[in-house]
């Protein structure tokens, strides 16, 4: 992550140095777990197509409600893999059927008035949070990762699951590389089930601003 003029962030809740050369974390709190994976344990598979009558068992609804019925209200055509949660990056890579860094990570930032704003990217991928700022009308410094208390009660997502979606309004950009995938597999809004949706579908229902928010190898 490159330094906007050699800025340093540091967050006072830890007193969290920020440094762009060392990965991708801001405010102590580290971006793998906003990946957006499938486990080992495709327990259950449902496909949803808009608002057609889905069984509500228990196994069938793990994933957020406000996100199915945002999923659900978009008419999106869509797929739920139920699983144990997913909690390190480095159980993903030993138990995921294919390699995790090929998923789609969604950054959670807090943006204006209280607002939030979701970044999706290549979980290979390093942000770049410059670019991120600019987009958002915000200082390089000010940026910050929002509170995972505030992106449950605001958005009903939890860490582990975050799904790239403009929900209670919230702003969402799309690095232009996630572009390259005919298939986005990502959160639900529970770190206990996987979204699989087309990718023509997901920016039909994510409306998100497409721009380049990762860094170039």
């Amino acid at each position: 992550m490159a330094h906007a003029g050699g800025d340093d962030q540091r967050d006072g809740r830890a007193g969290y140095q920020d440094d762009d050369d060392a990965g991708d974390d801001i405010g102590g709190i580290d971006f793998e777990r906003h990946f957006c994976i499938p486990l080992r344990l495709l327990e259950n598979k449902h496909q949803h197509r808009g608002m057609s009558s889905v069984s509500q068992s228990k196994e069938q609804n793990r994933m957020s409600p406000l996100v199915k019925e945002f999923l659900e209200t978009a008419g999106a055509v869509f797929s739920v893999h139920n699983h144990t949660p997913l909690i390190s990056f480095d159980d993903a890579k030993e138990i995921l059927p294919h390699d995790p860094e090929d998923m789609v990570k969604g950054l959670t930032f807090s943006h204006s008035d209280c607002g939030l704003a979701i970044v999706a990217l290549r979980a290979k991928d390093k942000a770049d949070y410059k670019k991120i700022a600019d987009a958002l009308g915000m200082r390089r410094a000010d940026l910050k990762m929002a509170e995972p208390a505030d992106v449950a009660r605001k958005i009903d997502m939890e860490i582990g699951g975050i799904v790239p979606l403009p929900i209670n309004g919230t702003r969402v950009l799309i690095d232009r590389a996630v572009l390259e995938r005919d298939e986005i597999v990502c959160g639900t809004g529970r770190n206990t089930a996987t979204l699989v949706i087309s990718r023509d579908e997901w920016l039909r229902a994510a409306q998100g601003e497409i721009g380049d928010f990762s860094k170039q190898a």
